[in-house]
């Protein structure tokens, strides 16, 4: 084993001074929200306040015949909290999303819906907005899809370009389609869509099942607990960290004391540092 330089010990001590100080100080005492990833952005220079004159934006129709919509891959277990894109119904009905597995093939399943639902809807025939829904739908790692489908007897179209006022061309992306009749494809295409999910902290290949928070300042668990192995000068330094971090954030309410060993289990089993 290589010694520590003496910079290194003083520089890893100030670390270690600097993390017992930030969870001792209270300042997680306050309201925190999940650390949300981006699992699909096709918006390009879009946001979602956004507007499309519905004449003159363009894309894959949403038909009886065809649902359109994004291919996901999932590495790790992962809540989805929002899923949307600029679609637009000619009916002003909204429009539903369905998430469907992948098959081995990587074409979207036919048969079988994991979960649907409804999107916002804007009852605006002239313009195309962002149209979303907040969900809390937990999936396990694999390949899946998001296929926009209409309400009986209406139709409408996912935007992939536009022109007029607002010269518009989303990024390009997999796209999967489903004839529920039974035809199935997958394409690149132009679709503007977003997915939004939170994952948990892990400690290597461990699942702590502790859902990941931002906490102020922009600091989340997992960046804490990585700062405790950065600053570590061995595994029980290492350890110890985490079990004083974890205990300031149960008694802060940010997780629970279920939670909290949850957390020690995993870096228990770690190959840290």
């Amino acid at each position: 084993m290589t010694a520590n330089s003496p910079k290194r010990v003083f520089t890893k001590a100030r670390q270690l001074i600097v993390i017992a100080a930030l969870i001792t100080v209270g300042m997680f005492a306050t309201v925190v929200t999940s650390a949300a990833v981006t699992i699909v952005d096709s918006l390009g220079i879009a946001t979602t306040e956004t507007k499309f004159r519905a004449s003159e934006a363009g894309g894959l129709s949403i038909i009886f015949a065809q649902f359109p919509g994004p291919k996901f891959t999932l590495t790790q277990p992962t809540t989805i909290t929002e899923i949307g894109g600029f679609v637009h119904s000619f009916n002003n009905q909204p429009i539903i999303v369905e998430i469907r597995p992948a098959l081995p093939n990587g074409l979207p399943d036919i048969t079988t819906v994991l979960a649907s639902f409804v999107l916002s809807n804007d009852n605006d025939p002239i313009f195309v907005s962002f149209e979303s829904v907040e969900l809390n739908l937990r999936l396990e790692p694999g390949t899946y899809f998001a296929l926009f489908a209409p309400q009986p007897g209406d139709s409408g179209f996912l935007v992939g370009t536009a022109i007029g006022s607002f010269v518009y061309q989303s990024d390009l992306i997999e796209i999967g389609f489903v004839n529920p009749l039974g035809n199935h494809g997958l394409s690149e295409f132009f679709g503007a869509v977003r997915i939004l999910g939170v994952t948990n902290v892990f400690v290597d290949d461990c699942d702590t099942g502790v859902s990941d928070v931002v906490l102020p300042g922009g600091t989340t668990i997992t960046d804490l607990i990585e700062s405790c192995e950065d600053a570590a000068f061995d595994r029980g330094s290492f350890v110890s960290c985490v079990a004083r971090t974890t205990t300031h954030l149960r008694k802060d309410g940010i997780i629970t004391g279920q939670e909290k060993g949850a957390i020690q289990r995993c870096v228990g089993q770690a190959n840290k540092p």
